[in-house]
């Protein structure tokens, strides 16, 4: 393998006042970050071949419907929050409301516990002053029937036996002073049981009151705790639905971002074409493989051999890790070293060995893309899992053939490994 005499990287395209200023300057190249999720290749394909068009007006499309995309999630998150922060508002409102309620519900319940303790009073107040009443009666009457045995007529028998008029008063007096004592002492109970019973009453319809009220209360205060549960509801679903929106938003401004690198990057490819072809720079074909070859080691062992220069620069042309290599170089390269001759370039490549369905592809099969051009401008080395190694502007790295970018510019596979 004869490593030509003029090498192109991405540095010295720079140095010749090449369109680079649209790539960040921390990509090159891309060493220490050998796994890449896009990456559009810059293969040693036939430099005559010309630059697809339609990829470029493609990735612009592409790029206008994203950016559309991320603008409509912006104004759907906008409006997610101001609904958010009027249903938080709403939310916090019903709090306050339930706690206020609460607060008011238990100086309810306070009120009365003490109404029905002065109930208690009240009626132990009664009882107490019928139990006066009652005994005080019961002296009276005593005290009557031991002075005045034979009753009301015993009354005049004492008054007739007065022996002087001012004798027949102080009898008279004293036996009007018996009789309205103990009127007195009823009546005087009486007004006081009277006085407690209109205070029962009105403790009573205060008690009343305030359990209708407590009960008006604690109705309204389940409504709220209904309304508060569905608010938190709406909150909640409010806050998924802008969770996702976040989530659509990122991803949309993610794909933007990748199809207007993918964009520059295509740019940097065209302008690397020419930059080859001005420089002289012509791939030696090589020797190839019509069938598959046994090889010297198993598949696992190419794979492990080929990682081994992960984050090794791109350089056009390339066929070693000094300076670099190409895509096709890198395949060919690794593959030669397991006693599998190819021809040099990706074009060639893709004539080689025998075709692979998609869905057949097996670790070691040569995947092909067109990228910058109509035909094979681009190979790597299949790994597994929709996953592919190969060399591309920032070096050695593995891609995800299942990008987008890659499914719409997949052109076959060959398989150069016998089994």
């Amino acid at each position: 393998m004869n490593l030509p005499k003029k090498t192109l990287t991405i540095e010295n395209l720079a140095l010749k006042n090449l369109p680079t200023k649209s790539l960040p300057a921390k990509n090159l190249p891309l060493k220490n970050f050998p796994f890449k999720k896009t990456a559009l290749l810059f293969c040693s394909a036939l430099l005559t071949l010309s630059p697809v068009a339609a990829n470029a007006a493609t990735l612009q499309q592409q790029l206008h419907n994203y950016q559309a995309q991320v603008n409509q999630y912006k104004g759907q998150l906008s409006a997610q929050k101001q609904q958010e922060a009027t249903a938080t508002n709403k939310l916090l409102a019903l709090r306050q409301s339930v706690q206020s309620l609460r607060t008011s519900i238990d100086r309810y319940q306070k009120d009365l516990t003490q109404q029905q303790q002065a109930l208690n009073d009240l009626t132990a107040q009664e009882t107490k002053l019928e139990n006066e009443r009652n005994r005080r009666a019961a002296e009276l009457a005593g005290f009557v029937r031991d002075q005045y045995e034979a009753g009301p007529a015993t009354y005049l028998n004492v008054l007739f036996q007065a022996t002087s008029l001012s004798d027949f008063l102080d009898r008279w007096d004293s036996v009007q002073g018996i009789v309205h004592g103990y009127d007195a002492l009823q009546q005087q109970v009486q007004a006081l049981t009277q006085a407690v019973d209109q205070k029962k009453a009105a403790v009573q319809q205060q008690a009343s009151s305030l359990r209708n009220e407590l009960a008006a209360k604690q109705q309204t205060q389940a409504s709220l705790q209904t309304a508060l549960t569905q608010q938190q509801s709406v909150l909640d679903q409010l806050s998924a639905k802008e969770k996702a929106t976040v989530s659509a938003t990122a991803d949309a401004q993610a794909h933007a971002d990748n199809v207007q690198r993918l964009i520059r990057e295509q740019e940097l490819e065209a302008a690397m074409a020419a930059a080859g072809r001005e420089a002289g720079i012509n791939p030696t074909a090589g020797t190839g493989t019509s069938a598959p070859v046994k090889m010297s080691g198993n598949v696992q062992s190419l794979l492990g051999y080929a990682a081994q220069y992960l984050g090794t620069p791109y350089v056009w042309g390339g066929t070693s890790p000094h300076p670099g290599f190409d895509c096709s170089g890198f395949v060919q390269y690794v593959y030669a070293h397991f006693g599998i001759p190819l021809y040099r370039t990706s074009e060639s490549q893709f004539t080689e060995g025998q075709p692979v369905a998609l869905s057949d592809l097996q670790p070691g099969d040569l995947v092909f893309y067109h990228t910058y051009a109509s035909d094979a401008s681009h190979v790597g080395i299949y790994v597994g899992n929709h996953t592919m190694i190969d060399s591309a502007a920032y070096g050695v790295a593995y891609d995800d053939m299942n990008n987008s970018y890659w499914t719409a510019r997949y052109l076959g596979a060959k398989r150069v490994i016998a089994k």
